[in-house]
């Protein structure tokens, strides 16, 4: 039944309407005359299970109206305040309950109080909070980076949030300031002083590795007790359900390490401080705004595991040290001048087993963000994951060399054309890496017109062509580029699948414009010995 208050008149059923439309709503919005409100007077309406439920969800929605209408008075902006529960217990405001209506399994009430007695009432709560939190932003002004001051820093702002004035209170009486934007401020302030840093930076990381974050300050000290969030990804992809976190230590540091299903080969470490999560649970905007500052406080970078870049990268042929006879065999006539024979001497060095693959290429893509892809990489044709990596150029080359001496700490380059023939040869004095036996059944080499293949071919695909050291793909398949002085000519050697069968021959060299890309050049690497 209904029962109005303090001998009001007015059509209370409009409640039920506002409640049904609106909810936890202001009563404002719904149409003026369906809820007639006298001015000077500020309202809330409410509606629960029980009367005071009713009445809690009342205070809650006058509160919020109240402090609405304020914002409205001071800086002309106009944004829904979200009060709680436990805000609205701890506001002492004397409201006149002025209707409500009780039902079996509900019940409605409607709030109201002059607006002369809120602005009074919030005066002087204003005026407490300012002197509550006031001196945390001095002592945020005078701080260095630590986790006390920036966690005082984050308990002031969520208070101000829950508190509904974080858009009201100034920081001085009659000031235009806001004491949240300076807090949040001076917060950011320290945040961009912290400097962060992750141990190993990139590269190689070893099983069970852990990946050490360090932060200190402009000083070189380190900062303690900074949580800190940390996210794994492949390819984009998040590595587990949720992120890691933790807080640093007495030495400024907090370690992270790779989570199951992190054990491909390259993967993606972001980690950033975690203050938005020490915001109150109702403190949203705050949250948002320090999620903001959590992102000066970061650092990312790639990782590639060991375990994995061994089994991807296969392995390497260790070549001793010595001379041999380069060039062509005696007596063969296909040979033109260019590859007469000469001795050539060479260090030690160990040479892939097989030219780099597509698979080997985008995992050096992955890791480094390197911006150039190989130019066939959109074609089908040439990105079979075991084919040898085409489309590059001997710049492109040295960049993969180079990551993968920084991953594996050995220097690993392009060979010289002379350690590339003398691999290929295998101690002995041979046309082709299988001997001298002319590769026209197909199935040593992949050459135009093998009958097997018209494109790169799977690298290993022809094991009859091998030679006695367990080098793969050293003729036909695709060229493969070799180191050369800069005012040299680029020379590629090996032979393609676009090429006829004595094109294959080890002494055979090709100049390209070191500049473009081919269809059918690739490349294979050495590592030199460790000294």
């Amino acid at each position: 039944m209904y029962r109005f208050l303090n001998g009001q008149s007015r059509v209370w059923f409009a409640m039920a309407v506002c409640s049904m439309a609106l909810a936890l709503q202001s009563c404002t919005s719904v149409e003026p005359d369906l809820v007639k409100q006298e001015d000077g007077y500020l309202y809330g309406y409410g509606k629960g299970g029980s009367p005071e439920e009713a009445e809690l969800e009342a205070k809650r929605d006058l509160i919020a109206n109240a402090l609405e209408s304020s914002m409205r008075k001071r800086s002309g902006e106009s944004r829904r305040i979200i009060v709680t529960g436990e805000t609205a217990r701890g506001i002492s405001l004397e409201a006149k309950r002025v209707a409500e209506l009780e039902e079996e399994t509900s019940a409605s009430v409607t709030l109201r109080v002059r607006e002369e007695d809120w602005e009074s009432y919030e005066a002087g709560r204003e005026a407490a909070l300012r002197k509550e939190l006031a001196p945390a932003l001095a002592r945020l002004s005078g701080a260095r980076p630590g986790a006390g001051s920036a966690e005082e820093a984050v308990s002031a702002l969520s208070k101000l949030e829950t508190a509904g004035v974080d858009g009201l209170l100034t920081v001085e009486e009659g000031g235009t300031g806001l004491l949240s934007d300076a807090i949040a401020d001076q917060l950011a302030r320290l945040a961009d002083s912290v400097s962060v840093s992750l141990v190993p930076a990139d590269g190689l990381l070893r099983a069970g590795q852990a990946v050490t974050v360090r932060l200190t300050d402009a000083g070189g000290n380190p900062i303690t007790g900074i949580p800190l969030e940390a996210r794994w990804s492949l390819g984009g992809e998040p590595v587990g359900e949720l992120p890691q976190s933790g807080r640093t230590d007495g030495q400024g540091t907090a370690g992270f390490q790779v989570p199951a299903g992190g054990e491909s080969p390259a993967v993606s470490l972001r980690v950033t401080a975690a203050f938005a999560g020490l915001a109150d649970a109702d403190a949203r905007q705050t949250a948002a705004r320090l999620s903001s500052i959590d992102k000066q406080i970061s650092a990312e970078a790639t990782y590639v595991l060991d375990e994995s870049l061994a089994s991807r990268f296969g392995s390497f042929i260790r070549v001793e040290a010595g001379t041999f006879e380069m060039g062509a065999v005696p007596g063969d006539k296909r040979a033109p001048k260019r590859e007469a024979a000469r001795s050539a001497e060479t260090g030690i060095y160990e040479i892939a087993a097989h030219p780099v693959t597509n698979a080997q290429y985008r995992l050096f893509l992955d890791a480094t963000g390197y911006e150039k892809a190989p130019e066939f990489f959109d074609n089908p044709d040439y990105t079979v994951p075991d084919q040898p990596v085409v489309g590059i150029t001997r710049t492109d080359a040295e960049a993969f060399a180079a990551w993968l001496s920084d991953v594996t700490e050995r220097i690993v380059r392009l060979p010289t054309e002379a350690e590339w023939e003398k691999a290929a040869k295998a101690g002995r004095t041979v046309a082709f890496p299988w001997g001298d036996e002319n590769p026209a059944d197909g199935s040593r080499a992949n050459f135009r017109g093998n009958g097997r293949f018209n494109r790169p071919s799977p690298v290993g695909s022809c094991p009859d062509g091998a030679n006695p050291w367990g080098l793969h793909d050293m003729a036909g398949n695709v060229w493969e580029l070799v180191a050369t002085l800069p005012q040299e000519p680029q020379i590629a050697k090996g032979g393609s699948w676009m090429e006829g069968p004595n094109d294959v021959r080890i002494s055979n060299r090709r100049e390209l414009d070191s500049a473009k890309t081919y269809a059918d050049v690739g490349f294979r690497v050495v590592m030199e010995e460790n000294k």
